[in-house]
Formats: structure tokens, sequence, C-alpha cells
């Protein structure tokens, strides 16, 4: 029986969260000892709460943590880069998770083994954005056309999302936009 394989990828050099993601050269596959993803809909909450994927890292050798100039990653850990993880089986390759570390828990000496990421995905992201809508100024689109402004307006890239954009259009839709603090 063929196994899948998997690929976890973190975006060290990354700059911009909301932008372009490269993560060539970014695996870190080998030193990761076990992750974990939760999705899905909360039986408690009757709510779908945003996916998060736990990370424990092999940092025996101390390049994980944060103030290890000499180390690699080392001085590149922080919070919010990107977290992709992949697996392929037969030859095809599945997207199982992306995301954003937001939290890092190493312990005060660099000799201990572990350093754990944990990353939720873009829908913590968007749920911590606030998108204005200027109800004078309305526009008729598509129901896909304006989920996309909302997605623009929250800085989600549109190369991460799959929006059907096609269909009735609705009328009176409202132009939607970034809040920024005055």
């Amino acid at each position: 029986m063929t196994q899948p394989t998997y690929s976890i990828c973190i975006d060290w050099d990354c700059a911009d969260w909301a932008g372009v993601h490269d993560f060539t050269g970014d695996d870190i596959t080998s030193d990761v000892e076990r992750f974990r993803i939760y999705r899905g809909k909360d039986k408690d909450t009757n709510s779908y709460p945003a996916a998060t994927l736990e990370l424990t890292i092999n940092n025996l050798t101390g390049n994980y943590y944060p103030t290890n100039a000499a180390g690699t990653p080392g001085p590149k850990v922080r919070l919010w880069l990107p977290v992709r993880v992949q697996a392929t089986y037969n030859a095809v390759t599945y997207n199982l998770y992306y995301g954003y570390i937001n939290r890092i828990t190493a312990h005060p000496t660099r000799s201990m083994r572990y350093i754990y990421f944990y990353a939720t995905d873009g829908i913590d992201l968007l749920a911590k954005q606030i998108v204005i809508q200027d109800m004078d100024d309305k526009t008729v689109m598509t129901d896909g056309e304006a989920a996309g402004f909302i997605l623009d307006a929250a800085s989600w890239n549109a190369a991460r999302r799959s929006i059907d954009v096609d269909g009735g259009d609705i009328t009176d839709f409202p132009d939607t936009f970034e809040y920024e603090k005055p």
C-alpha cells in the first residue's frame, strides 16, 4: 500500500502576509516530529472556527531558537509567517493546510529538544479585519464579485481563493473597503 509523503514549508523571508509567498528552499519536513491539523464544525458552539495547525519541531541544534543569530532560520523565526502543508499520494499533490504562525512556544534554553509552532488559517485573519461598506455608493454585481470585493478589502490574496463570480447580478451592493484609522 502506498503511503503519502508530506511537505511542510514556512516562508521565512515573508514580508507581507497578504502578498505572494515563496516556499522555495523552506521545507522543514525533516525537522518536524509531528503535526496535527484541526478543522471542521464545533459541535458545542455550532460554528466553523478557523482551521489550526500544531507543529512540534526538533530543535536539538537550537537552529529554530529566535535569538540564535547563527542558526538557520534562527533570527527569521517570528509570528505571521505563512505555513503550507502538502501531501503527495500516487503522484498527485494535495494542499492540506495553508495558514500563518500566530503562537510560538520556545523554551528559555537553546538546548531544549523541541519548539512548538501553532498556526491558524486565513479564516482567523479574515475575522480580525474590519471591513466597511459605503451604503451611499452601490454597484450592481454578482454574489461572487461582491464576495471578492470583501476578501480584497480584508487583504485576502486572490491567488489563494477560488470563487465562482458567474451567476445572476444582485442589485445595489455597497462599495466595500478596508477600515483605516483616521
